[in-house]
């Protein structure tokens, strides 16, 4: 039996279970707070229970890396990188969406420009227009093909516009790939609403390393996703 399921039998058996309640509480109240915002100011109780779970289970998984006997401590800091993960998770699909919108928007907005431009009779304005609509199509006919190759060996082979967002989510995901774990960890408790004092506190470091390291992924990021266009 390892020192992780000795220490919670313990907590079973004493005082009818209270020190174990105290704790799953303890870790409920700690993804209470992390999945506070705007628009659930007391957390989300949903949410908190499935991080908690997700939590129990990873350590279940892990309890033979656990050693030393503050397990509180140790749940607490698994928790938090589960937290972190589902929202790294959240991170590519929200990021993604917003490219296509971006994506989609300038496009509509070049193919009007276009056509009040031809109206006018601007000979070097519709040749810039042009030029900008032929790079965005070849884009978009870029991220198509990575999409076909993607999907050319299953039954969906046939090509629709709609799979761009496959690709893009792919993409995304690359680019979070290739950032180191502070940089994605930073990333995703900004998006959260964290100050960086409070990301200094949780990540244990200072707070000009945390904004050092904001910068770091946000422009890295960027120019892989550039890249990737």
């Amino acid at each position: 039996m390892s020192a992780f399921s000795e220490i919670l039998n313990s907590m079973q058996e004493k005082d009818n279970g209270r020190p174990l309640k105290e704790l799953l509480k303890k870790l409920t109240r700690i993804a209470m707070n992390r999945t506070k915002n705007h628009f659930t100011p007391m957390g989300d109780h949903d949410t908190a229970n499935d991080i908690v779970s997700r939590t129990l289970e990873k350590a279940l998984e892990k309890q033979h890396q656990f050693s030393g006997d503050k397990i509180d401590a140790w749940l607490v800091d698994m928790l938090k990188k589960t937290h972190l993960d589902i929202i790294k998770k959240g991170m590519i699909k929200e990021r993604s969406k917003e490219e296509r919108k971006i994506f989609k928007k300038r496009l509509a907005d070049v193919e009007i420009e276009l056509i009040l431009a031809e109206d006018k009779n601007n000979i070097k304005e519709i040749e810039n227009l042009k030029e900008e609509k032929k790079e965005l199509e070849r884009k978009e006919k870029k991220k198509v093909k990575g999409v076909q190759r993607e999907t050319e060996n299953t039954p969906e082979s046939g090509l629709q516009g709609e799979q761009i967002p496959a690709l893009l989510e792919r993409d995304s995901s690359k680019c979070l790939g290739e950032l180191s774990n502070a940089e994605n960890d930073i990333l995703a408790l900004r998006q959260l609403g964290y100050d960086f004092n409070e990301i200094s506190l949780d990540l244990r470091i200072t707070s000009v390393n945390a904004r050092v390291i904001n910068l770091r992924a946000k422009e890295k990021y960027i120019n892989c996703m550039e890249g990737r266009a």
